[in-house]
């Protein structure tokens, strides 16, 4: 969690105390991770309690950025809720987070509220009865 605590904007112990996050997310939250020779190199921990899911937090570590990776993950999550009948994914980012919110819209996120710094945004999938 430090790893990834340093490459957020803001840190995310600027947030929440890490460990009572970690520890929340694994018992409440579903992570999906990528590995390359052993290691994690990426995480993405979301709810699917609801229709909608949310994505609590997702992270590549900084010696993988730039390589596709963070988009690679972001499909295999956009699977793995679609297969447990999530209609959508929301999650909240920092408005002074510019290269998230680009990865994001990138990613078919949009806005769908914003409330001071942080932007609610969301991914619809599309209806399997057209």
């Amino acid at each position: 969690m430090n790893e990834i605590d340093a490459i957020m904007v803001p840190t995310l112990s600027e947030r929440v105390c890490i460990w009572d996050y970690a520890g929340k997310l694994a018992r409440l939250a579903e992570t999906l991770y990528i590995v390359r020779e052993e290691c994690d190199i990426a995480s993405c921990s979301v709810y699917c309690n609801s229709k909608v899911a949310f994505i609590s937090s997702i992270a590549v570590k900084r010696g993988f950025l730039g390589q596709g990776i963070g988009s690679v993950l972001m499909d295999e999550v956009k699977r793995y809720v679609r297969a447990k009948k999530c209609e959508s994914i929301q999650l909240e980012v920092y408005t002074p987070n510019t290269i998230a919110l680009k990865f994001y819209a990138k990613n078919g996120f949009s806005v769908l509220t914003e409330n001071g710094d942080v932007k609610r945004m969301e991914f619809l999938f599309e209806s399997k009865e057209n």
